[in-house]
């Protein structure tokens, strides 16, 4: 049976609308999917994200393109209309929203009287790695900041991959964030390496930054769902039951 107004559904009724997760969660205090929540159909944020997925793969430096998503405070969803393109830095690829001057001047959060505020960013990666630290950062804000995210979405050459915050997710201000995720950088960085030099029984890169990644989300308590690029509907992958 599926109910979209407490958000739940099992695994034989039809998904719940992303749109109708994002206004939800947007608005409540907990700002955390349910896990009676077990697949979600994308609809046109599954079509940004394929568009952001082509125009990345096409770009001639794989540079990651994104769209922010907002909430207004009268129930609409509005993604940005054009590409926000990212940067290379030495610490590798970076999309700079700039949140406060989008969203509003002062840089004020999500209970505060302004038109809109931010739900969450879709962007690409040009290679098939899962969401980064940094990607994550926005799961871990408290609701007042500006910078506080719903959900991540992430899409790339194997398909989507949303991201939730779940009942235990740690909730810090913006300086205690950034020192969780530069730490936990570090960390991803050291157990990399560990990995390569222990003879890591992967083909590539890739299938380390999975492991990693898993531990992160399992660490995080966060809600993952996943699909096909071409697919329409993503099914909750962690935690599995």
């Amino acid at each position: 049976m599926s109910n979209p107004d407490r958000l739940e559904n099992d695994p034989n009724s039809p998904p719940i609308d992303l749109k109708d997760i994002i206004l939800r969660l947007t608005h409540s205090d907990e700002v955390m999917v349910p896990d009676t929540v077990r697949s979600i159909a994308l609809g046109t944020f599954g079509d940004q994200a394929r568009g952001l997925h082509q125009r990345t793969q096409q770009d001639p430096e794989k540079i990651e393109h994104g769209r922010p998503v907002f909430v207004t405070h009268d129930g609409k969803v509005l993604i940005r209309t054009s590409d926000i393109v990212g940067r290379k830095t030495a610490r590798g690829q970076e999309i700079e929203i700039g949140w406060k001057y989008i969203i509003n001047p002062n840089g004020q959060g999500r209970r505060s009287a302004v038109d809109r505020y931010l739900a969450g960013v879709i962007h690409a990666h040009p290679s098939p790695y899962p969401p980064s630290m940094m990607d994550l950062q926005g799961l871990l804000l408290t609701p007042s900041d500006p910078n506080s995210e719903t959900f991540v979405y992430v899409s790339n050459s194997h398909g989507h991959i949303l991201v939730f915050r779940g009942p235990t997710t740690p909730r810090l201000t913006s300086k205690k964030a950034k020192s969780f995720i530069e730490k936990a950088t570090l960390f991803t960085l050291a157990a990399v390496t560990k990995l390569s030099e222990s003879g890591f029984e992967g083909d590539s890169d890739e299938r380390m930054q999975i492991v990693i990644f898993s531990d992160i989300i399992k660490y995080l308590d966060l809600r993952v769902f996943t699909c096909p690029l071409e697919s329409e509907v993503a099914q909750r992958r962690w935690p599995a039951k």
